[in-house]
């Protein structure tokens, strides 16, 4: 179990790390867009803003995607673990049914 989370935590927070990055440029440019608006209109320079603001979705996107893949493998790899241990119990309570005395 400190195999698994030692291998998964330092991805995770990584994978997280970088979700928190590359969210703040798209939330600028989005907000600079907004207030520049008649500006842009009027000299038609909305490619200007449109493609660093693609270019910030999908780095956003693969960091996010990244973020939920690791999450995933610790969560299934914390599942079998609990499995595994449910498994070993249960298996081991019918073996013993009738030979452990009570008193």
């Amino acid at each position: 179990m400190k195999y698994i989370y030692n291998t998964g935590i330092n991805p995770m927070i990584a994978a997280q790390r970088f979700d928190q990055i590359f969210v703040g440029p798209i939330n600028s440019t989005f907000n600079s867009s907004i207030q520049g608006m008649v500006t842009l209109r009027s000299y038609r320079k909305f490619d200007f803003f449109r493609v660093p603001f693609l270019e910030a979705i999908e780095k956003s996107a693969n960091s996010t995607f990244c973020y939920c893949a690791v999450n995933r493998w610790v969560g299934i790899r914390l599942d079998a673990i609990c499995v595994v241990f449910g498994v070993a119990t249960t298996s081991i309570c019918v073996a013993l049914k009738g030979k452990v005395d009570r008193e």
